[in-house]
């Protein structure tokens, strides 16, 4: 079987290990050809992924039995343009990509289906009838593009004025040229990993997220989340009427959400894998991965999702974040999360940090313990992960 992965970074490294051992030929798609899954791939076409007329050529002319996305939101459109023209079965349509992608069209989806969302307005190009329509938001509100992810163009407003700002920001970087606004939720972010079976989503894993440097950039998550089983189950309720109104085929189904004592509020979905090695986080089920379920699905390979799920072991995703004070200098893990390490990702050059940014990342760390609390402090950065010397 000959795969094409769109994307070539640390993060789609978990998708081509899974792909190489069942045995496929596989072959990552983007602009950065020295990327870690672009060197640990068959073959690496250097090809900008949201180019969907690309991308289709790459997959004709090479004759790939099958193409997933990569840990990118335009990855996932591209799919669902080359599956849709080339009549591809099992992928989701371009529509079903925006209803989900979309942070517009997941809002209003979420309403019609009385799934919690924050309350919103949607503002196109250089339009004013946010002016009026914002009297009926509570401040502080967010400003967000409806098609970018990982924080990107995100402003948190107090005022009209800072709202006016946030727009043009908002509109400079979007694609789509329209924005969201919406009420900001207070609570503690969550993530919830599902795959899509037969109409029917199966919880796979599920963390609690964190930020460092920057407030709308998710740098940690622990797994499990602390959320109780009850709003667990009503989380999959929400979700599970999602997939039926949208009819959507066997895949993966990712969800962000704040989790209040009141209620749990949806605010991102996606059907392409997480980034920054969430798929590399424990499932519940024994001797199955995220990225192994991806892989087999794509390639029409069927998976027993009738085994009892299992107590998830608490894990800890770290994004080694950088502080402006040491650039230049090298990093190590600290002793003592490096005892219960099992998987270092090393995203600086030669071992050497070069980014101005200190909402950077120099490294990724995967670690385990019996218990929750020692990851947790770390999750939270209340103790120092990186040491620099």
């Amino acid at each position: 079987m000959r795969l094409l992965v769109l994307g070539g970074s640390h993060a789609e490294v978990p998708l081509v290990e899974a792909a190489r051992e069942l045995g496929c030929y596989v072959a990552t798609l983007g602009s950065d050809p020295n990327g870690h899954a672009a060197q640990l791939s068959d073959r690496h076409f250097c090809l900008d992924y949201s180019d969907s007329r690309s991308v289709m050529r790459t997959f004709e002319n090479n004759q790939f039995d099958a193409l997933i996305p990569g840990c990118n939101d335009f990855a996932a459109f591209s799919v669902a343009e080359v599956a849709e023209d080339l009549g591809l079965e099992g992928y989701d349509s371009v529509w079903q990509t925006e209803q989900l992608h979309h942070k517009n069209q997941l809002r209003a989806l979420c309403e019609r289906l009385e799934v919690p969302v924050p309350r919103s307005i949607v503002v196109t190009d250089h339009s004013t009838s946010w002016i009026n329509e914002i009297q009926q938001l509570r401040f502080p509100l967010l400003v967000k593009p409806i098609d970018l992810t990982g924080g990107k163009g995100i402003k948190k407003c107090a005022s009209d004025e800072e709202v006016s700002s946030a727009i043009e920001s908002a509109l400079s970087v979007s694609r789509r040229k329209q924005v969201v606004i919406e009420e900001f939720a207070v609570g503690q972010l969550r993530s919830a990993c599902f795959f899509v079976y037969g109409g029917v989503p199966k919880l796979l894993t599920h963390a609690d997220e964190y930020m460092y440097k920057d407030p709308f950039l998710v740098a940690s998550a622990l797994v499990p989340s602390d959320v109780p089983e009850s709003r667990l189950n009503s989380v999959t309720v929400h979700v599970s009427r999602i997939c039926t109104e949208l009819q959507l085929p066997d895949g993966i189904l990712h969800l962000q959400y704040i989790s209040s004592d009141l209620s749990d509020v949806f605010i991102e979905m996606c059907r392409r894998p997480p980034g920054d090695l969430y798929i590399a986080l424990p499932t519940l089920f024994a001797q199955d991965s995220i990225a192994g379920r991806i892989v087999k699905s794509a390639l029409g390979i069927s998976v027993d999702c009738s085994s009892p799920t299992e107590a998830l072991p608490n894990t800890l995703r770290v994004c080694l974040m950088l502080d402006y004070d040491a650039l230049g200098e090298r990093w190590s893990i600290s002793p003592e999360l490096a005892e219960w390490t099992v998987i270092t990702v090393d995203l600086s050059t030669s071992n050497t940090a070069h980014q101005t940014s200190p909402a950077e990342k120099v490294g990724i760390v995967i670690a385990q313990c019996e218990s929750r609390e020692p990851l947790l402090q770390y999750a939270r950065f209340e103790k120092q992960s990186l040491v620099f010397g």
